[in-house]
């Protein structure tokens, strides 16, 4: 009975009108007062984000996103990185540990890539690319940029013993094994003032049962006001690989980020289009229980593929229905996946470059924070600036030279009389 009421809403969604660009995002309106008080209540707004691409580039929207909201509003810090509670060990080895040398995410840098000893592979999520086969040694090592540093880890029956060093001095060993369930735990580090950091995390022992430590995340701060942006999910991934996460690690987490608003971009992979709107609404219903009256926003992908067009759908349909639940639709922001390869947006099938990731940041920017399309430069009121921007590229169409792709508000691939009319029906607000 369930499965068929969800196909008749994909089907009834697919009759009706494309889904627009976006839809009921005045539900994140407290989110929006929240970064518009930030700094007179000297509070941090923090944003989580579910299926972006965790990779060590710059190349994808959430990283633009990121410094926009911080421009804007102050820079509460780096957020949390998601390690997605992988082993440092395997059946095999003994020891595969859980790296991951990068530079800090942080203000205007990139991460840098660190490459296995014996491979040129790029290590892209942390899956072990650090080891001494000789000793079957590892660890877990990143630099960072803040003065308050809290390091997520899993207790557990089982589980080894590890050392926490600060750019090269143990504060900390720490036995994972209570005994018992799995339980997540907290350690913040003592990091003196305001600066850059080398964590560096060492096993103590070799551990294979059932499995070595396991390291959750390292959440960065600058003590100061202003929005940050907490990456709990591994991009390329469907709904149903985070529903069969560890409900209470996930609680945990959230317990512990007190989000304002919850964002979710699930990829997707998917057995049937029924499927995919089943795991969608369970998992927006769980992180909705996880934290009771924050909103939360679908956001679908950018143009890559036909297969993206049935998702987006479902996307929408679930924020007509969903209460709480707002949707911004990328997709549709272009008419075929050539359009952003020519308008240079795609370093390959997924991953955007600086341009792909500053259009689709500054694109999500204006939805979320309730600006109107015509509102060009960003800045919160429609006025000559904006038609300036529009005028300069009057005529243009992808392919041009001087097309600039926000101004072409109607979405239709050229700058026209239809675009210029829809600034000046909004002019002055």
């Amino acid at each position: 009975m369930i499965e068929s009421t969800l196909m008749m809403s994909v089907v009834a969604a697919s009759l009706c009108q494309a889904a627009p660009l976006s839809h009921n995002l005045e539900v994140v309106q407290p989110w929006r007062d929240a970064l518009a008080d930030a700094q007179a209540t000297e509070s941090v707004v923090n944003t989580i984000v579910i299926g972006d691409s965790i990779t060590i580039n710059r190349d994808t929207w959430v990283y633009w996103t990121r410094d926009d909201l911080a421009d804007r509003f102050g820079y509460g810090g780096e957020g949390s990185l998601d390690v997605h509670g992988v082993s440092s060990g395997d059946e095999t080895s003994g020891w595969v540990p859980l790296p991951f040398f990068v530079q800090p995410w942080g203000r205007n840098s990139a991460w840098s890539r660190h490459f296995n000893d014996t491979s040129d592979e790029h290590r892209l999520v942390p899956t072990g690319t650090w080891v001494t086969a000789d000793h079957k040694e590892g660890g877990w090592w990143m630099t960072f940029e803040g003065n308050q540093a809290t390091l997520r880890y899993i207790e557990e029956a089982g589980a080894g013993t590890f050392t926490i060093k600060l750019d090269d001095q143990i504060v900390a060993t720490i036995d994972a094994d209570n005994g018992g369930d799995p339980q997540s735990v907290t350690y913040e580090l003592p990091v003196p003032e305001f600066g850059t950091y080398l964590m560096d995390i060492e096993s103590v022992e070799l551990v294979t049962d059932p499995h070595p430590a396991r390291i959750d995340l390292l959440d960065v701060r600058t003590g100061e006001p202003g929005s940050v942006i907490h990456r709990l999910g591994q991009g390329g991934k469907p709904c149903s690989y985070f529903l069969e996460k560890n409900e209470q690690m996930y609680q945990d987490v959230f317990a512990t980020i007190d989000p304002d608003l919850i964002v979710i971009q699930c990829d997707p992979a998917y057995e049937s289009i029924e499927q995919y709107e089943l795991d969608l609404r369970e998992l927006v219903g769980r992180f909705q229980g996880y934290s009771p009256g924050t909103p939360v926003v679908l956001i679908s992908h950018h143009h890559f593929g036909g297969h993206i067009f049935d998702p987006t759908e479902v996307m929408y349909q679930v924020s007509l229905d969903t209460a709480g639940v707002g949707f911004v639709n990328l997709y549709d922001l272009h008419a075929e996946r050539a359009d952003i390869e020519q308008l240079g947006y795609l370093l390959d099938d997924v991953h955007l470059t600086a341009e792909g990731g500053h259009f689709y940041s500054d694109w999500i920017v204006r939805e979320l924070l309730g600006y109107s399309h015509a509102d060009l430069d960003a800045n919160g009121v429609v006025d000559q600036a904006d038609l300036g921007i529009l005028l300069a590229a009057y005529g243009m169409s992808i392919g041009d030279v001087c097309f600039n792709d926000m101004a072409d508000i109607d979405r239709d691939g050229s700058v026209g009389q239809s675009d210029l009319g829809q600034l000046l029906a909004v002019y002055g607000l």
